[in-house]
């Protein structure tokens, strides 16, 4: 949208000259919009080659990735992830998956009230086909723009324990 005004004399007419001033005006602010157009596009396009990277790096990990938000709902896992517990996980709570009485969300409450970045947690988890595992979780709280907690990304590997 442009905020160009054409200076009319007393007639309400453009003189020739004052027609290619503007003219001429209206062209770089073409200019200028087709070269942020540009900026923008480029921009895109490194966005784009991130995400791509970013999904496939995190696509071939073979550790569990997992993202909650501050109910402990999960919001995103990674393939291996999708792979253990189902591709019904996302929208479901972490404890969902706890087998028997644990402590875990009070073990990992610090990452949620801002008292800890970092927190080492293992719990026995039910796989996707009904298989109790052990599982080691290293979490690692996520914060909005004002710096408080809104959840947390967590990794895990299987501990090689089964539950008998």
């Amino acid at each position: 949208m442009s905020t160009h005004k054409p200076s009319c004399g007393r007639s309400g007419q453009l003189s020739p000259e004052q027609a290619l001033a503007e003219i001429a005006g209206l062209r770089r602010q073409l200019e200028e919009l087709e070269a942020e157009q540009r900026r923008r596009g480029k921009a895109m396009q490194g966005l784009q080659h991130l995400a791509t990277r970013y999904e496939a790096l995190l696509a071939s990990i073979p550790d569990i990735i997992t993202e909650v938000d501050h109910r402990k709902v999960y919001t995103w896992v990674n393939h291996a992830g999708l792979a253990f517990f189902g591709h019904d996980v996302l929208g479901r709570q972490a404890s969902d998956f706890f087998i028997g009485e644990q402590d875990t969300y009070e073990r990992v409450q610090p990452l949620f009230s801002g008292d800890s970045h970092v927190i080492y947690v293992e719990s026995w988890q039910r796989r996707k086909d009904g298989e109790k595992r052990l599982l080691a979780w290293h979490c690692r709280a996520l914060f909005d723009s004002r710096g408080k907690p809104v959840g947390a990304l967590c990794h895990g590997p299987l501990l090689l324990v089964a539950a008998g």
